[in-house]
């Protein structure tokens, strides 16, 4: 039997079907969704506390934030040699992403914001069906994440958010084959910690002013550890299981930029280094026989997940009121390879996202929604492929205090 800890990673990349996320860990919220997640360099509302929480500074009066996501998940298997095997498998869900709560206030003559956010960042939910068997997973990886920022001088703030991680994973599977039905259920419980330290310039506090940001973001490395049970029975057996693993984090570096071109029009540009290509994962099960201890490689060619994303926003404005006309693209870097004939790594498997958004801004409150198309293909010389689409509707409403 496969020790769940494997099975599970696996689920999150190789098989990116029964997970929407993709490692690209980042943060929150519509409105930098429609940027296409360039927004370090930006960061100027509640959800600044995931992205870059020196940004959080250029709040001037208190804010709290949610964001929801709708995500549809596609599969297409293709076979080279055997057509008639080809096979797709969706599934959809909806999930509560993220809320936080930032309030802005002066140390004498210093500004500073502080906050606190909830974000799910792993999301593990599956439930796939096919003719022999049937499994469904819930739950994920989430984190409770204080921060503060101050603004150190006209031109530069500063900021750091502590990531407590936590979460859980259960899944409940059947699988009949001809000697008989087996039924399985997995449960795992996270653990992790890790800091976000921000910087921001706003080159607008020059005495003669430039319309331009600069932000940098610094995620530092942890372990995710998980630790639980995995059960299973069938025909004249009954197997439990202890398990204990760990996920390599690693350092994660981003820059920022953002110009504003004028009132209503806005660019932003990120990129993002994120040393996966190094790390590793263990999986310690116990219970049935010797103990089992597995290491693997964390990026299956190798690689760092370095991402690259662009976005502009355009505000409509009326007299009360602004609807904002947003664009963005990404690239989709992924811990997945291509394979050659000889069933060698032949290169990362990389992806792209292009999102759109929109929403409303007045006095009181902002609506946003955005929407990403995902996709990518993973190949097997020779073989077949495997064709990946993710479709993520987002909506955000944020209510200024």
């Amino acid at each position: 039997m496969k020790p769940l800890w494997i099975a599970l990673f696996m689920c999150c990349t190789s098989v990116g079907i029964l997970s929407a996320q993709d490692w690209n860990l980042t943060g929150a919220g519509a409105r930098a969704e429609g940027l296409g997640g360039a927004f370090i360099g930006v960061a100027d509302d509640a959800t600044a506390i995931v992205w870059n929480p020196a940004g959080l500074v250029q709040l001037e009066r208190a804010e709290a934030s949610v964001v929801t996501r709708f995500i549809s998940e596609k599969a297409d298997y293709t076979y080279t040699s055997a057509p008639a095997s080809n096979t797709s498998l969706t599934q959809s869900h909806v999930v509560f992403n993220f809320g936080s709560f930032a309030l802005p206030f002066k140390l004498g003559s210093t500004a500073v914001v502080v906050a606190a956010a909830y974000q799910r960042q792993i999301d593990l939910y599956s439930n796939v069906k096919m003719s022999g068997g049937e499994s469904e997973a819930k739950g994920g990886v989430d984190t409770f994440t204080p921060g503060i920022s101050v603004r150190v001088s006209p031109l530069i703030s500063v900021g750091v958010s502590a990531n407590i991680w936590n979460g859980s994973y259960d899944v409940t599977g059947k699988s009949t084959t001809y000697s008989g039905t087996t039924n399985s259920t997995d449960n795992l419980k996270f653990k992790g910690f890790n800091l976000v330290i921000g910087g921001m310039a706003d080159l607008e506090a020059l005495q003669q002013p430039v319309p331009l940001k600069f932000g940098i973001t610094i995620r530092t490395p942890f372990d995710l550890t998980a630790e639980g049970s995995q059960n299973a029975s069938g025909p004249g057996y009954s197997r439990a299981y202890t398990e204990n693993g760990s996920i390599q984090m690693p350092l994660m570096i981003g820059f920022g930029t953002s110009y504003r071109f004028s009132e209503n029009f806005t660019v932003a540009a990120d990129y993002e280094i994120r040393s996966y290509g190094d790390k590793e994962y263990t999986d310690e099960m116990t219970g049935y026989g010797a103990t089992q201890k597995t290491t693997n490689p964390m990026s299956d060619s190798k690689e760092n997940l370095n991402q690259f994303r662009v976005g502009a926003e355009y505000l409509i404005v009326s007299k009360n009121a602004a609807v904002p006309i947003r664009i963005g693209y990404r690239t989709v870097p992924t811990l997945s390879a291509n394979y050659d004939q000889k069933g060698a790594s032949s290169g990362q498997v990389v992806g792209k996202a292009i999102t759109l958004g929109s929403g409303y801004i007045d006095n009181a409150f902002a609506i946003d929604v955005a929407y990403t198309m995902t996709d990518y293909t993973q190949t097997y010389t020779g073989t077949g492929t495997i064709a990946y689409s993710f479709g993520t509707l987002g909506a955000s409403a944020i209510i200024y205090f």
